[in-house]
């Protein structure tokens, strides 16, 4: 049996068994670049609307071709684009260096329920001063995850605050937690139009936003892929769940092992 197993491959057989693994790496290389090549324009996209306007309305103030009484108006605007492109920078080299292989994750013992309560009362300041609600259902027990907390903390913020900046309609967050199964469980849910139908599988990935978000600055496109980085570097998974409970159109859910 032994003897069989050594035995070499046929030439037709080794032919096609090495030219079927050759087309699918050279197909997992192409993919790769054009990856890369998709990533590269997305940033050059959302960089060059702010650098735009902060181009043409500074050299508008310095060729004197701004009435004095909009010239606030005009600094305001270039101020407000200089801060969107410092964002989407800092985003950026948070992604790039998270998705490093040397990257260095310090886990610890962490009271998971205890941190999404500390956030979420950070975020229920930032959803009173947008004339919304925030509802907490987290028990008050200790269910710990083996996490690095840095990370943690982040994804927890990229989660409430896209849940406030996209809330619409009655103006409701909520946030519940539970333990179960050896999984502590996290939904963040929110009303609004939710998310279009075309981006749900894709709502992960780097620079993947809906217009809106783009239009209005609420989003540099990479929150969510930071986010999942953060969940996963944790040995978590997040996913948008398929329904949601009324009145409620979107449910992000976030897991973590029990740490035993």
């Amino acid at each position: 049996m032994g003897q069989e197993a050594l035995r070499p491959m046929e030439p037709a057989f080794a032919l096609s068994f090495f030219h079927d693994n050759f087309v699918e790496l050279m197909g997992l290389l192409q993919s790769e670049k054009e990856n890369k090549q998709q990533l590269m324009a997305d940033i050059s996209h959302d960089l060059k609307t702010p650098l735009t306007v902060i181009r043409g309305y500074s050299q508008a103030l310095r060729d004197g071709r701004v009435p004095a009484s909009k010239q606030g108006a005009y600094l305001s605007v270039i101020s407000e684009r200089a801060v969107s492109a410092s964002l989407l920078l800092d985003d950026l080299f948070a992604y790039s260096k998270m998705e490093h292989p040397a990257y260095q994750v310090a886990k610890e013992r962490v009271n998971v329920l205890e941190t999404v309560r500390q956030v979420a009362a950070a975020f229920a300041i930032e959803a009173e001063k947008e004339g919304f609600k925030l509802e907490l259902d987290a028990p008050d027990i200790v269910a710990e995850a083996l996490v690095d907390v840095r990370l943690l903390n982040r994804a927890l913020s990229n989660l409430f605050d896209n849940a406030i900046k996209h809330c619409e309609g009655e103006g409701l967050v909520r946030i519940e937690c539970c333990v179960a199964n050896d999984f502590i469980t996290i939904m963040i849910a929110n009303t609004g139009r939710g998310i279009p139908p075309e981006l749900k599988g894709r709502i992960f990935d780097p620079f993947v936003t809906g217009d809106a978000a783009r239009t209005t600055g609420k989003g540099t496109g990479l929150g969510l892929a930071i986010t999942r980085t953060c969940v996963e570097l944790n040995g978590g998974n997040i996913y948008v769940a398929s329904h949601s409970p009324e009145p409620f159109s979107t449910t992000f859910v976030c897991q973590f092992p029990v740490a035993r």
